[in-house]
């Protein structure tokens, strides 16, 4: 069995990936921060090859989700969820770590935003997309 084969239920073809797994393993990342970097890495690197993005977090998709995302966004993904806000805050560092590296220029540092809501609610771990400007 590849290490592709073990993301199979993602529902894209993982080896696209295959260099983006080797780097996650270096890295060091947790099984989660791999599987939030592969969802996010397919949209920039395969479905949306152009426009900047960042990585966030929040308690409230809700509100997001409603229109309070930028007018220029071109996708909005869910990569994680947990309640535990140590988790959604590594994962988000280190999938904008290798996002700020790896695809310079379009990843906009996004760690100095909100802390990590403090609920118990559940936390989410999500890319945003946007247009390329003219």
């Amino acid at each position: 069995m590849s290490e592709a084969d073990d993301y199979s239920d993602l529902g894209f073809d993982v080896e696209a990936h295959r260099e983006a797994l080797r780097v996650f393993a270096d890295y060091g990342f947790s099984e989660a921060t791999t599987r939030a970097g592969l969802k996010a890495r397919d949209l920039v690197a395969v479905r949306m090859k152009s426009g900047k993005f960042g990585i966030g977090v929040t308690d409230d998709l809700s509100s997001i989700e409603q229109g309070q995302r930028s007018p220029v966004c071109a996708a909005f993904e869910v990569i994680h969820q947990s309640r535990n806000g140590e988790e959604v805050q590594q994962i988000r560092a280190g999938v904008e770590r290798y996002f700020r590296r790896h695809f310079p220029g379009r990843c906009v540092d996004r760690s100095g935003e909100a802390a990590v809501p403090e609920s118990d609610r559940e936390k989410y771990v999500y890319i945003e997309l946007w247009k390329p400007s003219d």
